[in-house]
């Protein structure tokens, strides 16, 4: 049982559509897939138990990039 959005400071979902239920939830959208789309369909296609992968899916390096601004 999840107690909470205050317990989760590492957690992050990778959706593959739209979460209605986590906007709803107040969770905010800090990024997005600009690059490897093909490696979050190998996360995707991954068997599962309920929501849960069988194999535990270990991202071993993520880069953030910060987005340009936009000259006005």
């Amino acid at each position: 049982m999840n107690p909470g959005r205050e317990s989760n400071g590492s957690q992050f979902y990778i959706c593959l559509e739209p979460q209605l239920s986590l906007d709803k939830m107040g969770y905010t959208i800090f990024a997005k897939v600009i690059d490897g789309m093909e490696v979050v369909d190998k996360i995707a296609a991954q068997p599962i138990n309920g929501q849960v992968p069988l194999k535990p899916v270990v991202m071993k390096k993520v880069y953030l990039e910060q987005p340009k601004q936009s000259k006005q």
